[in-house]
């Protein structure tokens, strides 16, 4: 398979990323036909709405400060709760673990727009916004930044990423469980699908 993804990688094209490209199409489908169903058969409350909101504004949070700039940029150090937080809060975005995320971007930065270039702006538009998030990457990406290993919060919620993003899906189900019963757990199941906005 290795030699394949290598061979892939020298004429250009790379394999797809089967349960990646399933996810996105299951999160955006629901955010595309269901959400407006459900608001035009049932409506939505004020809940929902401060629901979708502020989850948004958290694990858009947990992406810009925590992967970011904290993690990825080193900008700034805080204590280890924080992190936690922070990194929690990122992991309900959908976007990988911090140590995927912050490796690519690391990437990014030590080959701009070259064939290790996650987001290649050379192969377009679609490309470096959505297309490189379906495909396997060939390249090793963790070599790019190595001190990321090193840190026990990072290397902690990379383990525990799939249990974090479910946590995620978790919350708004049981605060829509607990304020209007099972018609409202949809609703407030689906409040990932605004932050599908951060895959492309």
């Amino acid at each position: 398979m290795g030699h394949h993804l290598n061979a892939d990688a020298e004429d250009g094209r790379r394999a797809l990323d089967i349960p990646t490209i399933g996810l996105f199409a299951l999160v955006t489908s629901s955010g595309l036909i269901g959400v407006p169903l459900f608001g035009y058969v049932y409506g939505y409350t004020k809940l929902d709405w401060a629901l979708a909101g502020v989850l948004y504004l958290i694990s858009g949070l947990g992406i810009t400060v925590g992967y970011h700039r904290m993690i990825s940029h080193r900008s700034f150090r805080c204590p280890d709760w924080v992190t936690v937080a922070f990194l929690v809060a990122g992991s309900w975005a959908m976007e990988n673990s911090v140590l995927k995320w912050s490796a690519n971007h690391a990437r990014r930065h030590a080959r701009v727009d070259q064939e290790e270039d996650p987001y290649n702006a050379t192969k377009g538009f679609w490309h470096s916004h959505c297309v490189w998030f379906f495909t396997k990457n060939p390249h090793r990406t963790e070599r790019c930044a190595p001190w990321l290993r090193q840190d026990r919060i990072v290397m902690w919620q990379h383990r525990w990423y799939v249990p974090l993003l479910l946590s995620g899906l978790a919350l708004p189900f049981l605060v829509g469980y607990a304020y209007n019963g099972w018609r409202a757990v949809w609703v407030a199941s689906c409040w990932p699908v605004p932050g599908g906005s951060f895959w492309c």
